[in-house]
């Protein structure tokens, strides 16, 4: 009767014992690790998203990576997203709108994974200019073939504003130039009403003489005046000598 009591335990002990036979210990779940730098600029260079994939159960499977955005007004065509596969980078699919954007599902070039191993899938996201700032969600998702779910993993990624437009500068405004002062001038004595002629006058016919050239006149009067009366004269003495030679020339009575 104590045997039997004592035979579930001696089989325990007898088990854990027995060489190459062990208790399998808690497997750790699979992980999925996002990498994603602080900030990026909106209508700048892209930024460069990672997600890493550790497998630690057993078994294998096929990896698919996905990456989930959430912006307040983000729609698909502000978003452009590349995975990079066979050596370069290839675009891929974005969908949604609304403030929400997913990426397609890509795969790593070895997309087979199994116990113990990681894989990394390397992602490149580029928010265009009219995106306003703010701080994005970003959410990598790594699923199976069958859309069974690995795991996921989200960070904060900043996202500044679009580069603001230029606004021409003002150009320097001259300050108006002082006019230079007018020096004083002394006023020039206004003629008097008598000698400037009127505005409204017609002018006179008649030419106005000076004092000076009244004098003038009389002084060629006056000589005019002197030669006539010699000349007069000396008619008369021609006059004179003219008789005077034809009585000469007269025969005189014999």
């Amino acid at each position: 009767m104590r045997f039997l009591r004592l035979a579930p335990a001696l089989l325990v002990l007898a088990v854990i014992g027995a060489p190459g036979v062990a208790l399998a210990a808690p497997a750790k779940d699979d992980s999925v690790t996002l990498r994603l730098p602080a900030s990026v600029r909106a209508g700048g260079s892209p930024g460069a998203v990672s997600i890493a994939v550790v497998k630690r159960t057993r078994g294998c499977l096929i990896v698919r990576t996905s990456l989930a955005i959430s912006l307040p007004g983000l729609t698909a065509e502000q978003l452009a997203a590349e995975v990079f596969s066979a050596g370069e980078w290839r675009s891929v699919s974005v969908s949604g709108g609304g403030g929400l954007v997913t990426t397609a599902r890509s795969s790593p070039d070895d997309p087979t994974l199994c116990r113990d191993e990681s894989v990394t899938v390397r992602y490149r996201v580029a928010f265009r200019a009219s995106v306003p700032g703010g701080t994005a969600n970003v959410t990598g998702t790594a699923t199976s073939a069958a859309g069974i779910s690995i795991g996921q993993s989200t960070g904060a990624l900043g996202v500044a504003g679009g580069p603001a437009t230029k606004s021409p500068s003002p150009s320097p405004s001259r300050s108006p130039s002082r006019s230079p002062s007018p020096s004083p001038t002394t006023p020039s004595p206004s003629p008097s009403p008598s000698a400037s002629p009127s505005l409204d006058a017609e002018p006179s016919a008649e030419l106005t003489t000076t004092p000076a050239a009244a004098t003038a006149g009389d002084d060629s009067a006056g000589i005019g005046t002197a030669f006539m009366v010699a000349g007069l004269g000396l008619v008369g003495v021609g006059s004179a000598l003219l008789v005077a030679v034809l009585r000469r020339s007269r025969p005189t009575p014999s």
